[in-house]
């Protein structure tokens, strides 16, 4: 094998590399621009259930919330009643 031979066997062996690391690069693009998976209709209505759901449990939290500050607050009233009656009956004596 001469040495021209040579060269243009590396030569042709080079390009053969440079188009298969561009095929590969080019198959790499392709795959990053497809979606892993498809969005349906389905999904966007059980995203909006979900939606409607957390809406309705953080309205049950709140009322929750009112239910026991006003118990709180009613406790605090009662106590500071009580405490007012029992002022009232020791300065009497």
């Amino acid at each position: 094998m001469t040495e021209k031979e040579k060269v243009r066997m590396i030569i042709m062996m080079m390009r053969r590399r440079r188009k298969e690391e561009e095929e590969a690069a080019k198959e790499e693009n392709e795959d990053e621009s497809k979606p892993a998976i498809k969005w349906t209709e389905v999904d966007q209505k059980n995203l909006m259930d979900l939606g409607t759901s957390e809406l309705e449990r953080n309205q049950c939290l709140e009322k929750l919330i009112a239910r026991s500050r006003a118990r709180k607050n009613l406790r605090l009233m009662t106590e500071k009643n009580l405490i007012d009656l029992e002022d009232k009956t020791h300065s009497s004596i």
